[in-house]
């Protein structure tokens, strides 16, 4: 049975930022960083879902581990589309081809070899979940009905729709990604204060009202900084 990974994230010296679903969104990633003028003293949490869909999911991991050199402090979590690659990269070229093929990902594969293996080398170290101080950050969500929610990696990275328990959140608030929200209700419950905030607004979706963005969260002011979808 695999084990839950789990990060405690101490606050660092700069701001700290949440983003999640890039979707290989290359361009519109790197435009998203340079609007909130990333720096080495920053935290960038991004909630998983980096590949697929979009058509630069290899840039995407190419610029997050560029980041990682450079010294830069990423966080990365786990998503279900991460997971549909891991589950697959112990099968045979042509299993894994096609999987790749239908979630617009064989750029992943064209590199080489030894590009591929580094992709899954970044994919498998992720983490299921992060405790800050005073948040939570996962994926897709915990399912609170169970007795220990923090145990059970299905709902971190599947999970639709879920309730809070609040006693069993404390006094953290719960950020994930996954499913899509319009931009109009991102921007309601943060204003209103909810303690479970949803930061994916479907950026591959640039042709569905109130989606098609790639939104950043500052987890210390709680501003919304918006990119519109800009690949090409």
């Amino acid at each position: 049975m695999t084990e839950v990974r789990y990060l405690k994230v101490k606050k660092g010296e700069g701001r700290r930022f949440a983003i999640s679903d890039i979707h290989g969104c290359h361009r519109t990633f790197k435009l998203l960083l340079k609007q909130i003028r990333l720096q080495k003293k920053d935290q960038l949490f991004i909630l998983g879902d980096l590949i697929n869909r979009g058509k630069q999911s290899a840039k995407v991991l190419d610029f997050v581990q560029e980041l990682i050199n450079d010294g830069f402090q990423l966080y990365l979590l786990r998503g279900n589309h991460e997971q549909r690659i891991l589950n697959v990269a112990h099968k045979t070229e042509e299993e894994i081809l096609k999987v790749l093929k239908k979630n617009n990902s064989s750029d992943l594969k064209k590199a080489g070899e030894e590009k591929w293996k580094s992709y899954l080398q970044l994919m498998q170290s992720t983490y299921h979940y992060f405790e800050l101080e005073d948040y939570l950050l996962v994926h897709a969500g915990f399912d609170f009905s169970l007795e220990f929610p923090f145990r059970s990696i299905h709902p971190m990275l599947y999970k639709r729709s879920f309730k809070i328990d609040k006693e069993k959140l404390g006094n953290k608030r719960l950020i994930h990604g996954h499913t899509p929200q319009k931009i109009s209700n991102i921007i309601r419950r943060i204003k209103s204060g909810k303690r479970k905030i949803c930061i994916d607004n479907g950026c591959v979706n640039s042709k569905t009202n109130e989606e098609g963005n790639l939104v950043c969260l500052n987890l210390d002011s709680m501003a919304l900084i918006i990119q519109p979808n800009a690949e090409k």
